[in-house]
């Protein structure tokens, strides 16, 4: 494990988590498939990316070792595909989760809390959403 690995990886997802404590951003439990969407158009992106003759910094054909779709393919759609649906919808229960705390945390418990004014106003406009509402 390289000091860039740790700084790409570990101190992002410390942010993230620091992120979800101090912001009113709402987390909605039935949100999960954005995730999984994300990592499909990933898994996407490295396979034409290697298909496509890109390489790393390190002149391989792969973005990521685990993500070499040359070298072993089965494993490759092994792992995207316990990512996409398997781990990408376990984290975003993580930050449900992280979102449920803060918002315990915040509200002592009496369960109501005004998200941000950011968001209220950036929703404001849709019919689905209610500030006051813990829509899971």
């Amino acid at each position: 494990m390289t000091a860039v690995n740790i700084e790409t990886h570990a101190l992002n997802a410390v942010y993230v988590i620091l992120n979800l404590f101090v912001t009113g951003l709402p987390v909605r439990i039935l949100h999960f498939w954005h995730s999984m969407v994300y990592a499909f158009v990933y898994v996407l992106f490295s396979l034409f990316y290697t298909l496509g003759g890109g390489t790393n910094e390190a002149n391989k054909n792969y973005v990521y070792s685990v993500l070499d779709w040359k070298g072993s393919t089965g494993f490759t759609v092994g792992i995207s595909i316990a990512v996409i649906f398997v781990a990408m919808p376990l984290v975003h229960c993580v930050c449900y989760g992280i979102y449920r705390l803060r918002r315990a945390i915040c509200c002592h418990g009496d369960g109501h809390m005004i998200d941000s004014k950011e968001v209220e106003l950036a929703y404001r406009d849709n019919p689905s959403y209610t500030a006051d509402k813990d829509a899971s």
